[in-house]
């Protein structure tokens, strides 16, 4: 990410020279915006380098962009002809990772690379920490339940543990809404199996049949009063990545929907 073209391209063609595909842009707010894309889409960028001097954004504005979109995930290095120095704490605070002063060598670029992705995920200073004992914070779940009082069961213990949750009647409403959601809007489904208009298997079959670019990869749970292993058996047929009984226990739901979630 660097206001001038130039600089764009030959970083880029050094990059390519140690193995690596590059993308650039010329603005901050461009940056941040492909970085969310590609985050929506399951596919992470591997390293940003990242301009301080920007017109329209600086590299440290664009960096707690970044992190508000996609968290720490993502290693950041600032490059810069200037002094750094003035302004390293800030950029800290905000996320960056490393710095690389202008203009760039193939070795300098290489072992800021490498010293970037051995911290990836590192928790950053001035980074906002999760509410301890909030086991779903952050996640964004669909539940699919036609009985009014199991959905509202299941809602109030999911958002009691810090998700954000969206109901649907039946296994057609579960596909409708899950097909107009953006990539990344929900991170898991929790799909009863015995429901009306359409059940919870042909609800999972069409998802993981359609276009959606999550739709073979998103958790899908089932949940049902029977656990029998034909049960099971026919869940995970039909798409489903696990099942979890009735009555729902809240920790043991909160440890499936973690585990399905972050793998």
């Amino acid at each position: 990410m660097d206001d001038e073209r130039q600089v764009c391209e030959q970083t880029a063609i050094l990059l390519e020279k140690i193995k690596i595909a590059a993308q650039w842009r010329l603005s901050g707010s461009e940056a941040v915006e492909r970085v969310k894309e590609m985050h929506w889409e399951g596919r992470d960028i591997d390293l940003c380098l990242i301009d301080w001097k920007m017109p329209d954004m600086d590299g440290v504005e664009v960096t707690r962009r970044i992190r508000k979109e996609v968290g720490n995930a993502v290693p950041i290095v600032m490059i810069s002809a200037y002094d750094i120095s003035e302004v390293e704490e800030e950029a800290r605070a905000a996320g960056v990772n490393g710095f690389l002063p202008k203009p760039l060598y193939r070795s300098s670029v290489y072992a800021a690379i490498k010293s970037a992705l051995e911290h990836k995920g590192e928790t950053f200073a001035g980074e906002e920490k999760k509410p301890a004992g909030k086991l779903l914070e952050g996640f964004h779940l669909l539940v699919a339940e036609d009985n009014a009082l199991n959905q509202e069961i299941a809602a109030t213990l999911l958002r009691m543990e810090g998700a954000a949750v969206d109901c649907v009647e039946d296994g057609q409403q579960a596909l409708d809404v899950f097909l107009a959601s953006k990539p990344g809007e929900y991170d898991a489904i929790l799909m009863d199996v015995q429901m009306p208009v359409m059940d919870g298997h042909e609800a999972t079959r069409q998802i993981r049949a359609s276009e959606h670019p999550l739709a073979r990869t998103i958790p899908i749970i089932a949940t049902t009063a029977n656990a029998f292993n034909d049960d099971i058996s026919a869940a995970l047929a039909a798409g489903m990545n696990t099942h979890v009984s009735k009555p729902l226990d809240i920790i043991q739901l909160c440890k499936t929907l973690a585990d399905c979630i972050q793998k």
